[in-house]
């Protein structure tokens, strides 16, 4: 998981350990948990950890598919996938142990260097595909691919995050009634519930490419229900001649 510099929160009652982990700080939190910085005394190493909700923790279901899918996702080995080191229940809560990153977000690393070139870019989306294509050798459909969860290291390779985490529930619904995915960047048929298979990463990997050209996603949905008609009937706007020369 990803830890950026000068962003981990501070936490004034953090969790001494989880599993065998001695937790050093929070990084931060999403919809599907807490990441937090600890240190795996026993390989003496530092490693991210996030632990996921209550909500997802306490469905049965989604605990059954939880361990499968970070089994699987434990067992992908390539430079542009996140390595995920173990996984566990502490106190009911289930986590899931993965490399510490340095580095950014696509987003900020985008914000950051404004004058980033086709080459560059065109690289990062290299990068990107590399590790679709290897996770989906595996069978796992990522389901989440956005450029909050493609990170950019320090140097210059680049991280799928949360393999074997987005694709814990059957209908894409988490105990709590949300969608696990991001409507900009969604495929149509993911948008609307329905079932999906590798293409479904395939059209996000697309829009991510839409995004690093325009610095802004094909579709900009604000809510689900428009955008399976925008993704299959509507093309999104062209891009710019400086963004994507021909």
């Amino acid at each position: 998981m990803a830890q950026e510099a000068g962003r981990r929160t501070p936490e004034a009652r953090l969790p001494a350990t989880i599993g065998r982990y001695k937790v050093v700080s929070r990084i931060g939190k999403g919809a599907m948990g807490v990441v937090y910085h600890a240190h795996d005394e026993l390989m003496d190493r530092a490693v991210a950890i996030k632990v996921l909700t209550a909500d997802l923790a306490g469905d049965p279901s989604i605990r059954t598919r939880f361990f499968r899918e970070a089994k699987v996702a434990g067992q992908i080995v390539h430079p542009n996938v996140i390595t995920v080191f173990d996984m566990g229940e502490e106190n009911g809560r289930l986590y899931i142990v993965m490399e510490l990153l340095q580095g950014q977000t696509l987003g900020e690393y985008l914000r950051g260097h404004p004058g980033l070139g086709l080459a560059e870019k065109l690289d990062i989306m290299a990068q990107v595909c590399s590790g679709m294509v290897a996770a989906h050798g595996r069978g796992i459909v990522h389901r989440d691919l956005k450029p909050s969860n493609l990170f950019v290291q320090t140097d210059g390779v680049v991280k799928l995050l949360d393999f074997g985490v987005a694709r814990l529930a059957d209908s894409n619904v988490t105990a709590a009634g949300l969608i696990i995915g991001t409507p900009d960047y969604m495929s149509p048929e993911q948008a609307r519930g329905g079932e999906i298979d590798l293409r479904a990463d395939v059209f996000s990997a697309g829009s991510g490419v839409y995004f690093l050209l325009t610095r802004r996603p094909p579709f900009a949905a604000k809510d689900l229900p428009p955008l399976p008609p925008q993704g299959e009937h509507v093309a999104p706007p062209p891009l710019p001649p400086p963004g994507a020369p021909p």
